[in-house]
C-alpha cells in the first residue's frame, strides 16, 4: 500500500479521536497512573498540533480552510482568555484553562475537513463502543455497587433518593446508586450518553442492524438509569425531533402521541410533582446563579466582552461565603454569557443556528442527527457544565464530523443494494424532469 500525506492524516485522524476517547478510560486502569499524568492535555497538545499541519498542508496546496461561526467562536474564547483572563498562577499552573478551548475548537476543525467516509465510520464505531461499555458500567453500579472507583468519585459512589421507579413499584427504595461508568459525576455520564444517543438512532435507522438496535437500547437504559432528570427529558425530546421527521404519516403519529401524552401526564402529574418536591435542588443552583449575576452587574464592560475562561468558578464560587451555593456554574448557558460575554454568547448562537438551519434544508438522518445532539446536548447543559471537558470535545467532534452530512445525500452504513436504489430512484427523478 502506497503511503502517502493524506493516508498519514486519515490514520491520524483516527488515531486522535481513539485517543480523546480513551482518555477517560485511562482513569480506571491503574498501571496508566492517570492520577499523575493528564492524558486529555497530552491529546489536547497532539490534537493542536496536528490541525496546525493539515492547515499548513491545505494551504499549501491551495485549499480552503474553513473559517465559518464556529471558528469565530473558538476565536474569540481563544482571545477573551488571552487578554482577558490571562493566567492565574502564571503559565506554568494557568495554560489549563486553554485546554477546553483548544481541544474543542482543534477537533472540530480536523473532523470538518474530513471527507473520507471511513474515518467517519471509524469515529462513530469508536463512540458507540465507548458508550455501551459506559453504558454497561453505569447499570452495574445501579445494580450491584460495583465497579467502584474510589479515586474519581470519593469514599463511596454517588447514592440519593432520586430512583423514579419507587414511585411506580409500592415498596421500592427511593435511594439508589446513580450510575456514573467512568467519569467523576452521574451528569456527565449522562451528558455523554445523551450526545451518543442521536448518533447511534441515525447508525440503525441507516443501516437496519440488529445489534446497532440493542447498542441504542443499552445506551437508552444507561441514561435512564443515571436517574439525570436532564438526561431523560432531553433523550425525549431527541427522539421526537428524530422520530417524527423520518416515518411516514409522522402528523397522525404526533397527534397521537400528543394527546396520549397528555393523559398519561394527567394520570402521573400527582407523582412527578412528589418527585420533584422531593429530589429537587433548584434552590442551592438558584444562589449560585444569583451570586454569578449580581458579581456579572459590577462591570457591564465586562459583561458585554466577557469575565474570562472559569472566571467565576475560580474566583466567585469558590469564595462564596455565607450561601448555600453548587462549586460550579451548573449551567453551561450562563456560563457561556457571562464569561464570554454578549458578544461571544451571540457567536455561539449564530454558529449552532447555522449548523440546524443547513441541516434542516438538507433532510438526511445524519444531519438532523446533528439537530438533536444539539437540542438534547444543549437541554442538559441548562443544569450541567459538561460543556468544558470531554463531553465539550466529543460534542465538537461530532459536529465536524457532520458537516459531511449536510452536502447531500449521505449515506455512511448502508449496504450496496440500498444504495443502487437510492441512486436508480435519483436517475429517475433527472429523467422525469
Amino acid at each position: 500500500m502506497e503511503i502517502t500525506i493524506d493516508t498519514l492524516f486519515t490514520y491520524g485522524r483516527k488515531g486522535l479521536f481513539l485517543f480523546l476517547l480513551f482518555t477517560t478510560v485511562l482513569q480506571i486502569i491503574p498501571a496508566a497512573h492517570a492520577e499523575d499524568i493528564n492524558y486529555f492535555t497530552y491529546c489536547t497538545i497532539l490534537v493542536t498540533g496536528f490541525w496546525m499541519l493539515v492547515s499548513v498542508y491545505k494551504i499549501n496546496r491551495g485549499e480552503e480552510v474553513v473559517f465559518n461561526a464556529m471558528t469565530l467562536y473558538f476565536f474569540y474564547r481563544l482571545m477573551n482568555i488571552l487578554f482577558v483572563r490571562g493566567f492565574p498562577g502564571g503559565f506554568a499552573t494557568g495554560y489549563i484553562i486553554l485546554v477546553n478551548t483548544l481541544i474543542g475548537g482543534c477537533f472540530y476543525h480536523l473532523f470538518y475537513h474530513n471527507e473520507n467516509k471511513t474515518v467517519f465510520r471509524w469515529c462513530i464505531n469508536l463512540l458507540v463502543a465507548l458508550a455501551v461499555f459506559e453504558a454497561c458500567i453505569g447499570a452495574s453500579q445501579v445494580m450491584f455497587g460495583v465497579p467502584y472507583f474510589e479515586h474519581l468519585v470519593g469514599e463511596e459512589l454517588h447514592s440519593f433518593s432520586r430512583n423514579y421507579f419507587a414511585y411506580i413499584i409500592p415498596g421500592a427504595s427511593k435511594s439508589t446508586v446513580l450510575g456514573s461508568g467512568t467519569f467523576r459525576h452521574f451528569n456527565d455520564l449522562g451528558s455523554f450518553l445523551v450526545i451518543t444517543f442521536p448518533i447511534l438512532y441515525a447508525y440503525w435507522w441507516e443501516s437496519d442492524r440488529k445489534w446497532v438496535l440493542i447498542a441504542l437500547l443499552i445506551n437508552f437504559m444507561g441514561i435512564v438509569l443515571t436517574f439525570s432528570r436532564g438526561a431523560l427529558i432531553a433523550t425525549v425530546i431527541m427522539s421526537c425531533i428524530l422520530y417524527f421527521n423520518f416515518t411516514k404519516g409522522r402528523w397522525l403519529k404526533m397527534g397521537l402521541v400528543f394527546g396520549l401524552g397528555l393523559i398519561t401526564f394527567a394520570v402521573v402529574a400527582p407523582l412527578l410533582t412528589t418527585y420533584a418536591n422531593e429530589t429537587g435542588n433548584a434552590g442551592i443552583r438558584y444562589n449560585t446563579w444569583a451570586l454569578m449575576w449580581e458579581h456579572a452587574q459590577t462591570d457591564y464592560r465586562m459583561l458585554i466582552f466577557g469575565w474570562g475562561e472559569n472566571y467565576f468558578r475560580d474566583e466567585v464560587i469558590y469564595w462564596g461565603t455565607g450561601l448555600w451555593i453548587m462549586n460550579n456554574t451548573h449551567n453551561t448557558f450562563l456560563q457561556v454569557f457571562l464569561e464570554n460575554g454578549v458578544v461571544g454568547f451571540l457567536i455561539f448562537g449564530l454558529a449552532s443556528g447555522q449548523f440546524i438551519f443547513k441541516s434542516i434544508q438538507n433532510k438526511n438522518i445524519w444531519s438532523f442527527a446533528g439537530i438533536a445532539m444539539i437540542v438534547g446536548f444543549g437541554f442538559t447543559q441548562f443544569f450541567d457544565h459538561a460543556f468544558y471537558n470531554f463531553n465539550g470535545a466529543v460534542f465538537f467532534a461530532m459536529l465536524g464530523a457532520l458537516q459531511m452530512s449536510k452536502e447531500g445525500p449521505f449515506y455512511a452504513f448502508s449496504k450496496p443494494d440500498i444504495l443502487v436504489k437510492e441512486a436508480e430512484k435519483e436517475t429517475e427523478e433527472e429523467v422525469t424532469v
